[in-house]
């Protein structure tokens, strides 16, 4: 997979996941502050619901990106990559909830906005992760005279790959 040839088709395809995530987001803000009366009746339950908007529409405008980035890994066969990705993700989500749980996020616990905080964690986390990993970082930030990490990645899949074809061959040596 080509990164660099593929980059305009990329940008395309990151621009249409920005314009349907403005039009998600604008039509769910228009539910939840105009429309929420008729999911609940319950005052606390409207007012919780509006609370969270904010963090439900950073939730909802990264996540198209974060799946388009995200298929820059698959098409790159960067599974190692997205494995790492996800491990990491559900150790940090696990720290964020145990926090939000003993009431160390905020004195009383932060309920669903600390729910929604973790959500929008998971959203930044893929993306920063995916350019990255992915080998998208632009020009300027990427180091003078190094391998950018879509080299490393490939490095490390290689080696798992390598081992794996080793172990085929022991498996195929052993059984005939």
């Amino acid at each position: 997979f080509n990164v660099a040839a593929s980059r305009p088709t990329l940008a395309q395809l990151l621009r249409y996941a920005a314009l349907s995530s403005v039009v998600v987001v604008a039509c769910t803000m228009a539910f939840l502050v105009g429309g929420s009366s008729g999911m609940s009746r319950d005052p606390a339950v409207i007012a919780q619901m509006r609370a969270v908007a904010p963090l439900m529409a950073a939730t909802l405008c990264l996540h198209g990106t974060a799946v388009t980035l995200e298929g820059v890994l698959v098409a790159q066969k960067a599974f190692l990559s997205l494995g790492i990705t996800y491990a990491t993700f559900a150790a940090t989500a696990a720290a964020g909830f145990t926090a939000i749980r003993s009431g160390l996020w905020a004195p009383r616990g932060s309920g669903l906005l600390g729910i929604w905080l973790v959500y929008v964690w998971f959203q930044v986390y893929r993306v920063a992760l995916f350019v990255v990993l992915g080998g998208l970082l632009p020009k300027w930030a990427r180091r003078k005279g190094g391998r950018d990490a879509a080299d490393a990645a490939d490095a490390v899949d290689a080696l798992v790959a390598a081992s794996d074809a080793r172990a085929d061959a022991r498996a195929d040596a052993a059984g005939a």
